[in-house]
């Protein structure tokens, strides 16, 4: 990209780690590290932007674009539904954690079988693939199953048995 290594230290040793937290940082920051120019700084960032491709920053019209090809997934259950504002959303990272027992596995693999639905039945109409579940194949396509019978075609991945079962 043309950055030599001894800017790319300087940048290291300013505590710039990520491209991410390159572009996310103003000129004038970037230019106040001793021995990067306005000129140096504009390259940095025009790679780390390439680098990336992305715009660190973009219009409200861009992200409501992006916001509405975003899907709401049933998790199965029309109560969690209603509490999470219409169900899982795709295009992103959702978190589940509670005490043993209390339904975390089940929800996610209702999701994996739900995510493989028509959007017409709330589903994402995509494929899945689950990796190191501690749970036997079996189970994972008993929930499948109950959905929409034996023929989902999603994909089990055992990856502590290096297993495929589809």
């Amino acid at each position: 990209m043309g950055i030599n290594m001894a800017d790319i230290n300087k940048l290291k040793g300013a505590g710039y780690a990520t491209v991410m937290s390159v572009i996310q940082s103003t000129s004038k920051e970037l230019t106040q590290i001793k021995g990067l120019s306005d000129a140096k700084v504009d390259k940095i960032l025009e790679a780390a932007r390439k680098l990336e491709a992305c715009n660190a920053f973009m219009s409200g019209s861009v992200l409501m674009t992006k916001r509405n090809r975003i899907l709401e997934m049933t998790t199965g259950s029309n109560n969690l539904d209603k509490l999470l504002g219409g169900g899982i959303e795709s295009m992103c990272i959702t978190e589940l954690f509670g005490e043993n027992r209390t339904g975390k596995t089940q929800v996610c693999h209702t999701l994996c079988v739900t995510a493989q639905l028509p959007q017409n039945m709330k589903g994402g109409n995509g494929k899945v693939e689950v990796c190191n579940i501690h749970m036997w194949p079996r189970r994972l396509f008993s929930f499948g199953a109950s959905w929409c019978g034996p023929c989902c075609g999603y994909i089990f991945v055992d990856t502590q048995t290096d297993t495929s079962f589809e």
